[in-house]
């Protein structure tokens, strides 16, 4: 549920009211640290995609960022 606290959050962080600013926000955060530059504390990311989780659930970034950590984990577990 969006209430005041997440919207004045999201306002406290620069964004305003503008929800796609945070999304291409993230996505840009998300593809620093694949190149192995990151531009924010791991705690600072993980506040934004809380933020984004709440304000956008179905956010296609969101979707894919899941699938592939899916992914990620399905090819690190060994079977025997």
């Amino acid at each position: 549920m969006i209430n005041n606290k997440i919207l004045e959050e999201l306002n406290l962080l620069g964004f305003g009211d503008d929800i796609n600013a945070l999304e291409t926000y993230v996505g840009a955060m998300q593809d620093a640290a694949a190149d192995g530059e990151p531009i924010v504390t791991d705690a600072m990311y993980d506040q934004h995609v809380r933020l984004l989780r709440v304000l956008r659930p179905d956010s296609e970034l969101l979707i894919e960022t899941g699938k592939r950590i899916q992914k990620k984990k399905s090819k690190t577990m060994i079977s025997f």
